[in-house]
């Protein structure tokens, strides 16, 4: 008998909304803020929010992955860190490490992001013919991309590129104001504080130094990842920072605000009003933005022009972070020289991720 194919894929795992969640007659529900209408709609089952018909595959190969070999392990992290177990053994690492990676790339946000990357390239490009052909540059048209299978590829893409990460550490955020931690559509928010006032073309990259992800786990937890070498978080010898700052909630809530596609989800109504100030003050603010120019142009045999067109992600700059993150002394003097936070490392992982792209290997075992 053929295997049941799952039509209504969760971007978001409902594990992980759940814990957001409340239970009304044993259903998981949670209030959800569209911000694309400026509505909110209470009262919405778990099971049907934070997902799409078919978003991955229609074959379920896909899905099964994430559900089986990402979702299913990084569940039982998750759980015990939420119920009060904060020590992240060195077995836990990699499960979260993958989880963490993937939640970049499998989102709507995320599709979005890497078309308006392909699309600003293409740009690029095709403003340089049409110069060259003598024809109007402000008007390039439009290149139309299939898209039907780029989720599938860029969440494959986020499984194998935890490599990345793992010479970051980990810290848990306990909140114990009256407010409340929410959860987006995009909600692993990525920075880099340290290269905040740096223009250059690889800061959003994720083998930068200073780099930050914050990931909420509950509307009391919150996880980060962060560079040691940069970075003070919290307490010195501690992994567990508890935060009783309104101002903190906010800005972490921001991050969610600014990282989100389409919706937000909370558990408490009297949340609502903060969530739409929130959304009001950030509401155009973009993390990431992509530009792209000539770098090289030169004429070659037969009268032929090669151009080389570079492409790259731009994040805005920030006011402000936590008052639990501080830049370590030592590195307050390099904010302006970019560097990789472990070349060899880099190196090694990129080489290792373009074999397995090439080899088409299972990306269970990664």
């Amino acid at each position: 008998m053929s295997q049941q194919i799952t039509k209504n894929q969760h971007y978001i795992p409902q594990f992980l909304l759940n814990h957001f969640g409340y239970d009304v007659k044993k259903i998981k529900k949670i209030n959800i803020f569209d911000m694309t209408r400026g509505t909110v709609r209470y009262n919405q089952a778990v099971k049907e929010v934070f997902s799409q018909n078919y978003f991955y595959d229609k074959d379920n190969s896909v899905e099964n992955l994430l559900c089986n070999h990402i979702e299913a392990p990084v569940a039982v992290v998750i759980n015990k860190i939420v119920n009060g177990q904060f020590s992240i053994s060195k077995e836990d690492t990699p499960t979260l490490l993958r989880f963490i990676s993937v939640l970049l790339f499998r989102t709507p946000e995320a599709r979005k992001k890497t078309l308006s990357f392909i699309d600003s390239f293409f740009n690029s490009v095709f403003e340089k013919l049409l110069s060259l052909n003598g024809y109007d540059t402000n008007d390039p048209g439009k290149v139309l991309i299939d898209a039907s299978n780029l989720v599938s590829l860029i969440t494959i893409q986020g499984i194998i590129d935890a490599g990345f990460l793992v010479d970051l550490d980990f810290h848990i955020i306990q909140n114990n104001t009256t407010s409340e931690f929410c959860i987006s559509d995009h909600p692993a928010f990525m920075y880099n504080w340290f290269y905040k006032d740096l223009d250059h073309p690889a800061i959003t990259s994720l083998t930068a130094r200073g780099l930050q992800i914050f990931l909420p786990l509950s509307p009391k937890l919150l996880i980060c990842l962060y560079d040691p070498e940069v970075y003070k978080y919290g307490n010195k010898n501690s992994a567990i920072t508890t935060i009783n700052s309104a101002d903190d909630i906010t800005i972490l809530n921001s991050f969610q605000i600014m990282s989100a596609e389409s919706i937000i989800g909370f558990r408490e109504k009297n949340s609502e009003a903060g969530l739409k100030e929130l959304y009001r003050k950030y509401k155009n603010v973009k993390i990431y933005e992509h530009e792209s120019y000539i770098v090289e142009e030169k004429h070659i045999e037969n009268g032929e022009l090669k151009t080389i067109h570079l492409t790259l992600t731009k994040q805005t700059k920030l006011s402000k972070m936590p008052s639990f993150v501080k830049i370590k002394k030592k590195s307050k003097n390099d904010t302006f020289n970019f560097c990789e936070r472990n070349p060899t490392l880099s190196a090694l992982h990129q080489n290792y991720r373009e074999q397995v792209l090439k080899e088409k290997r299972n990306v269970v075992n990664l």
